[in-house]
């Protein structure tokens, strides 16, 4: 009782009854008068949003969103599902699904010793307004933007030769009449 300090000692001094109580007793209420109270929702909004991070190993988000689920109680089976839908790399992902696990245990082991490739710097370069750009505009084979590869391309795959614009195989982008804008007179001289 002594190393109690602040709010915790003033809340023991307040009632007579406390000093007297079994130390099981008194542990109990002192929890429920100072333990924080998240909402459940609010604990499943943070299991759900908890996902693999690329500077982390595979153990520490496994270990997380282990004690993440303790809060809100669910079974292994959602646990193991949860835990794959927060692997960001589509093809583990699909692999882990694929491999149907029985225990996160099983699903600890098999990828203690996978990392996550760190997604390529072409996504996080900004454009230099100057035009001092540090090399050559990287462009995506799939969608024709500058500043990622086909292979961090966000879109669906287009077919070989389709349209830039509407995925059509019959034109080109040059053709295409979908993406383009009629351009409108609005200078009143």
């Amino acid at each position: 009782m002594s190393k109690l300090k602040d709010r915790a000692q003033i809340w023991l001094h307040s009632s007579e009854n406390f000093l007297s109580l079994p130390v099981q007793d008194l542990l109990t209420q002192l929890a429920e008068a100072f333990q924080s109270k998240e909402s459940k929702i609010m604990s499943r909004r943070k299991f759900q949003e908890r996902k693999w991070q690329p500077a982390e190993d595979f153990a520490t988000y496994f270990n997380d969103k282990t004690l993440l689920a303790a809060h809100i109680r669910i079974d292994d089976e959602e646990l193991i599902d949860s835990i794959i839908e927060g692997i960001p790399d589509t093809l583990l992902r699909q692999q882990a699904h694929m491999h149907c696990f029985n225990s996160s245990a099983q699903l600890l082991q098999a990828f203690s010793k996978v990392t996550l490739r760190k997604p390529s710097l072409a996504f996080g370069r900004h454009k230099d307004v100057s035009g001092n750009q540090p090399g050559p505009a990287v462009r995506c084979f799939n969608c024709n933007s500058v500043g990622h590869f086909a292979a961090d391309c966000r879109k669906p795959k287009r077919a070989y030769g389709a349209c830039y614009g509407c995925g059509s195989l019959e034109h080109l982008i040059s053709h295409c009449n979908e993406k383009k804008n009629a351009t409108k007179n609005e200078y009143n001289a």
